[in-house]
């Protein structure tokens, strides 16, 4: 098993920030990993930002619209990685957030998946339920501007072929 990671992104119209999306789950500790970009018919300058970035590891797949369940679910059958995670197009990835999860499932394979918290990242940082960081710089080193909703949970989990 060569313990691929699959990130699939569903996106639409997110221009002006889908590129920081996709740059943190590149710049990922983990480095087995493929990034799925399913652009589902954005009317914006979303195709030409991701189709900008030049990395081996990132598939974009541009499509006429069918919904966000739609374009994870295409992303789905297109992935190639013994891991799948679903990533929300304007969210950010810690460094560090896929190799500790594949860690712990692989140290604990009576698991099949992982969730985890998110972190609000905008002009009030903060965690919902947990203490805030310092600053959005200590976070990212980059200031934003958007916020990952706090009804999510970010979710990795094992493939079962």
């Amino acid at each position: 098993m060569s313990d691929l990671v699959s990130v699939i992104i569903p996106t639409y119209n997110a221009s002006s920030f889908i590129i920081e999306t996709i740059q943190s789950v590149l710049y990922q500790s983990y480095e087995n990993l493929e990034v799925i970009v399913v652009n589902d018919g954005s009317t914006d300058n979303t195709t030409n930002v991701i189709e900008s970035i030049n990395d081996n590891r990132l598939r974009i797949f541009n499509r006429s619209n069918h919904g966000v369940s739609a374009s994870r679910n295409f992303g789905l059958q297109n992935a190639c990685g013994d891991y799948i995670v679903f990533f929300d197009s304007d969210d950010l990835m810690p460094e560090n957030f896929i190799k500790s999860r594949i860690g712990f499932l692989k140290d604990n394979p009576f698991f099949s998946f992982v969730t985890s918290r998110v972190q609000k990242i905008d002009e009030k940082v903060g965690d919902f339920g947990n203490p805030p960081l310092k600053t959005k710089e200590e976070c990212y080193g980059k200031t934003v501007k958007y916020a990952m909703a706090p009804d999510k949970k970010v979710c990795a989990f094992k493939r079962k072929r």
